[in-house]
């Protein structure tokens, strides 16, 4: 009993980092997609389409953390959309050559492959 009370333990513990990984990655692309659509807002000509993409991707990013933080089982649908999302901005932010914005579609980018395997793991 205490072997399978320790193997249980022990994967409970990957899942909770796993987890927190999901969280922390989908909160920090959250934040620079919020700061880019702050930042491009003050712009005289705001690019309209990086607004979107931006906010866009900001919500399914926070969608996604919270789903996760209060019930993971329903994150399902919400992967697949962030997944989407997160390309849509990397792509659209790397062809900017302000610093902010191409790090943010950088962070994205790295979102978008950290939730595909979230996404993958769901399929199987």
């Amino acid at each position: 009993m205490a072997l399978f009370y320790k193997s249980s333990f022990k994967n409970n513990s990957m899942l909770l980092r796993q987890t927190d990984n999901y969280i922390k990655i989908c909160m920090n692309a959250w934040l620079l997609c919020e700061a880019c659509i702050h930042s491009e807002k003050e712009k005289i000509a705001p690019q309209e389409k990086l607004l979107q993409v931006c906010r866009d991707c900001a919500q399914s990013c926070l969608s996604v953390a919270s789903t996760i933080i209060n019930d993971p089982m329903a994150v399902q649908k919400q992967v697949f959309d962030c997944f989407l999302y997160c390309r849509e901005c990397y792509t659209e932010c790397i062809l900017h050559k302000e610093q902010d914005i191409e790090y943010c579609g950088e962070v994205c980018g790295r979102c978008a492959e950290t939730i595909k395997e979230l996404l993958m793991f769901q399929l199987n």
